[in-house]
């Protein structure tokens, strides 16, 4: 009954990539490795773990093309556990990662990173069963707000988010779902803080199955949030006060997982969403939002997976093959497509091919200067790919390389203020070693 990890801002299908790339330890493969230790649920409860990355990136900053597209090699060395186990109707699932980051050159990034997760399982005699669970994170930012200055400072990026999810039925043809969600993020750069975010998700839904191939759901989702720091204004007495946005949004969704074969299996979702900001204006609307995926076991040894996504982009950040965001603004919307090869060469063997193309549309609302440049509008488009090998030798030994190009051109009034072009490749090698 192990459930999906703590909501989060909703991500592009670039995300979906993360845990595949043997690349770039501490951003990403670290916490999703231990993650997949976790889930195995072994005899032995416990795992521990360590490992080195070292990476080469042509665009540190991913900054436009020219002087301020730095290079740098960087290394990370880490340690990562998990635990889990059954105790009768429940379990007990807990993970936790440590990594220290070497710059060669930019040694003001020099950091040490982190992901903690701790989720509990439970169930009844009668049906009635759920989850817990609670995630903390920081990791390094390295993005610049637009193409006039790259902020090449150190930059954290810490989250919070927990959850609590109750399900009645489960086997049955008819399933109630309750999930209560919460998320914070918070920036250390002040040039940031005003992206700061607080929300919390309430949804309450259904679920209909009386086929092992076909289940239909209808859910109602309501959302409550704020950028705490969104921008400054004057009070009554004169004095320079931080003045947030406040934010609501319903959504009701519909939803259907269909099976029209033991190797393959279709979700599609769509949804319509009314959200209303108390500053924050050009982001009050309506609209609706559509995510479809397919995955195919074309033969025991050949997966591949599509996912398509069309919605808006509130408080989230698309990311890029290693898990950091390719986007400095949130867009008004986003259309993206990802795909995904994964071939096992043989028992020890794997090559796992993917990419992605994503086209947002942008306004200045999470520019350097919010509200500075009120209409400026554009949109940009970026392309990803990323090829990996990972061999292991043993069931403690994991070895990888990974290489991957990612790219994004820009269209608009202004890309000196919405968005802006740049390219970036890294190549990288991971060697893990993990026992329990």
């Amino acid at each position: 009954m192990h459930s999906t990890p703590p909501h989060a801002p909703r991500r592009s299908p670039g995300a979906r990539l993360t845990a595949l790339c043997a690349a770039m330890g501490a951003l990403t493969v670290p916490a999703a490795r231990a993650d997949d230790l976790a889930t195995q649920a072994p005899p032995n409860p416990y795992t521990l773990g360590v490992l080195e990355t070292v990476a080469h990136d042509s665009n540190v900053f991913r900054a436009p093309t020219g002087p301020e597209a730095l290079p740098d090699w960087i290394s990370t060395t880490g340690v990562f556990g998990s635990f889990d186990k059954a105790y009768g109707r429940e379990r007990l699932i807990a993970s936790g990662q440590f990594d220290h980051n070497h710059f060669r050159h930019q040694t003001q990034l020099d950091s040490s990173d982190h992901t903690l997760s701790l989720e509990g399982d439970w169930a009844t005699a009668d049906r009635l069963s759920g989850e817990v669970g609670y995630t903390d994170s920081s990791q390094l930012y390295r993005y610049s707000l637009n193409i006039a200055q790259t902020l090449t400072a150190k930059n954290t990026l810490d989250t919070h988010s927990g959850f609590a999810k109750f399900h009645l039925g489960v086997v049955t043809k008819l399933t109630i779902d309750a999930t209560l969600e919460a998320f914070q993020q918070d920036y250390s750069a002040q040039l940031y803080k005003y992206r700061d975010l607080n929300r919390h998700d309430g949804s309450l839904g259904v679920s209909y199955q009386d086929s092992p191939d076909l289940r239909t759901t209808l859910s109602w989702r309501k959302t409550l949030g704020d950028y705490p720091n969104y921008t400054q204004g004057l009070d009554n007495t004169g004095q320079l006060v931080t003045v947030p946005d406040h934010f609501h949004r319903s959504d009701v969704i519909l939803g259907m997982v269909y099976n029209p074969s033991g190797a393959s299996q279709f979700r599609l979702s769509v949804s319509r969403a009314d959200e209303h900001h108390s500053v924050l204006t050009s982001r009050s609307f309506n609209t609706w939002a559509v995510n479809g995926e397919w995955a195919w076991a074309a033969t025991g040894r050949t997966n591949l997976t599509v996912d398509f996504v069309r919605d808006d982009d509130t408080g989230a950040e698309d990311l890029g093959l290693f898990g950091l965001p390719v986007a400095t603004t949130d867009a008004t919307k986003r259309t993206a497509v990802t795909g995904k090869l994964t071939y096992s060469v043989s028992s020890k063997i794997q090559v796992v091919g993917s990419g992605t193309f994503a086209r947002r549309l942008l306004d200045t609302a999470f520019s350097e200067a919010p509200g500075a440049n009120a209409g400026v509008t554009g949109s940009d488009k970026v392309y990803q790919a990323s090829l990996g090998l990972t061999y292991m030798p043993t069931r403690s030994i994991q070895l990888g390389c990974n290489g991957a190009r990612e790219q994004r051109s820009v269209q608009g009034q202004s890309i000196t203020v919405v968005t802006y072009p740049y390219h970036d490749t890294v190549w990288s090698c991971t060697g893990q070693f993990a026992f329990n």
